[in-house]
């Protein structure tokens, strides 16, 4: 990798992890409530 790409590459992932992060943050202070799924009763079970 080229020198000059590194500052980009490092901005890239800490963006990707920012937003890995806020989202188990968010589920684990309760901001977001994971939603319960619903299966129709025609669907078989494995």
């Amino acid at each position: 990798m080229p020198p000059w790409q590194i500052p980009f590459s490092l901005i890239v992932g800490q963006a990707f992890y920012a937003l890995a992060f806020w989202g188990q943050f968010s589920f684990a202070a309760g901001i977001v409530r994971d939603e319960i799924e619903i299966v129709p009763d025609y669907v078989g079970h494995s």
